[in-house]
């Protein structure tokens, strides 16, 4: 019980600070609006948390834990955040949640392929994951415009811009950085962190 308070206590610090670190990113870039629900710019909070969530679950849980925690943090979202009702735009929602715990858990896979350890250039190398990984989202979104423009309040499509792209590699880039900070050593024994893989959930 008690490694697995710890284990549980470690996971909420590290995506905590991971989160912090992708916020910081997006207020450097786009200035305070990244804190209103009201901003597009929220979604540094929202992608930071559920990027960083996914990155460490995946170091400390169970893979059907991690699935669930996720699907519970998309409901909420659906329910309190965006208040989407209508099954299509539900869809929607979820193509737009994906990317970016999807672009950690590649990362995942690869940080465990290099002795679990974040290298300097990760934050690039997730930066890119979710640009790339965002940008099929709304390719899929315009695609979907058709389809959905009969929805009440479906909003119209826009021309796609540079500027999302940088948008997107920039969430990724701000959790990336945060990985890294709290793969220091000094940084570890700071927060009193357990190296995580060994110690999981029941």
């Amino acid at each position: 019980m008690k490694d697995l308070a710890s284990n549980y206590r470690d996971l909420c610090v590290e995506t905590i600070v991971s989160a912090i670190a992708c916020v910081l990113v997006g207020v450097i870039a786009y200035g305070y609006g990244v804190f209103s629900v009201y901003n597009h710019k929220f979604v540094f909070v929202a992608d930071g948390l559920t990027g960083a969530f996914a990155f460490y679950s995946l170091r400390r849980l169970r893979g059907r834990d991690v699935l669930l925690f996720l699907s519970i943090a998309f409901l909420l979202q659906v329910t309190l955040l965006t208040k989407t009702i209508g099954t299509l735009r539900i869809v929607m929602e979820f193509v737009f949640f994906v990317p970016v715990p999807l672009a950690s858990a590649v990362l995942f896979w690869s940080y465990r392929k290099h002795l679990n350890e974040v290298k300097i250039y990760d934050p690039l190398i997730l930066g890119a994951f979710c640009a790339a990984l965002i940008s099929v989202a709304r390719a899929i979104y315009y695609a979907a415009v058709p389809i959905m423009s009969g929805v009440p309040g479906w909003p119209p499509t826009v021309p796609f811009s540079l500027a999302e792209t940088v948008e997107s590699f920039l969430i990724g880039f701000g959790i990336g950085f945060g990985l890294w900070i709290l793969d220091l050593q000094e940084v570890k024994r700071y927060l009193h962190l357990t190296k995580g893989f060994s110690i999981r959930a029941a």
